[in-house]
């Protein structure tokens, strides 16, 4: 009986740390016979949703390559159970963008009208690793990537944390908020 290696790795993302941990990614495609998924998920800012929602995108622009990803989420809305707050967008549009703190309500503005939903940090930098690890070759910049018949899964999941375009909304003071709420409604002086 053959044995089956698994190898699983992590990354804690952070922009300092981005380019060796997709050159990591990139060497244990080259290690491991088979990649049965890349799976990528972490907080964004929503444009179109409340906090709490969860995004499920098919369409990623990066702004570091400035290629537009299409492709298909193994992730979808019926994946999604038991949230506290918010709903599960699936078929949406996310940005991926270097820092957050540096879009502008205009910069977001234009986005928002082109259909994007959510700006993040991390799917786009990913996107082009997993093209890299398909395609042995890098990958391209200013072009729509077609990442659709890839040999493995390739899943995407944002939850929002702020409404950027909403001052003062973030998922930690929903928290307070809705906290306050409960405190208040089952007090015994209320």
């Amino acid at each position: 009986k053959q044995k089956t290696a698994y190898e699983i790795y992590q990354c804690d993302w952070s922009s300092d740390v981005c380019s060796s941990d997709l050159l990591i990614l990139s060497q244990v495609a080259t290690r491991v016979g088979e990649i049965r998924g890349v799976y990528i998920m972490g907080k964004a800012a929503t444009l179109n949703g409340v906090i709490g929602d969860v995004a499920i995108p098919s369409v990623v622009h990066d702004e570091q390559s400035q290629n537009t990803y299409l492709f298909e989420n193994c992730f979808n809305a019926g994946d999604i159970h038991d949230l506290v707050y918010g709903t599960v967008l699936d078929n949406q549009k996310a940005v991926s963008v270097r820092g957050t703190f540096l879009q502008t309500p205009s910069y977001m503005d234009v986005f928002y009208r082109e259909g994007y939903t959510d700006i993040e940090m991390e799917a786009g930098p990913y996107l082009s690793a997993v093209y890299e690890m398909y395609r042995p070759q890098r990958h391209p910049r200013d072009e729509i990537v077609n990442l659709y018949g890839l040999p493995f899964d390739i899943g995407i999941l944002h939850y929002a944390s702020d409404t950027p375009l909403s001052k003062g909304k973030n998922l930690r003071s929903e928290e307070r908020r809705v906290g306050k709420e409960c405190r208040s409604r089952w007090s015994p002086y209320h």
